[in-house]
């Protein structure tokens, strides 16, 4: 999941993240490797909508982060994110 920053100081989260990928692929099982390379499109119904800052969160099933969370990150990068 990722979290997208409006103009307000405090966090807002995107509509959706289309198009996510890990190491390049976007339905990766069995990847190798200790450190995936992330990446994703954000989706919007606001208009000049950007990223500020994301949040990784890793789960077993949906909305769920008990495996792993980065914490917020102020950054915009949305590829090859490690």
């Amino acid at each position: 999941m990722t979290s997208a920053s409006t103009a307000s100081p405090h966090w807002a989260e995107c509509s959706s993240t289309p198009g996510t990928d890990t190491n390049s692929r976007t339905n990766p099982i069995g990847i190798g490797g200790e450190t995936p390379v992330l990446g994703w499109q954000l989706a919007s119904d606001r208009r000049a909508t950007a990223q500020q800052a994301y949040e990784i969160q890793v789960g077993r099933g949906p909305g769920a982060a008990e495996v792993w969370s980065s914490g917020q990150v102020r950054s915009d990068r949305q590829v090859d994110v490690e």
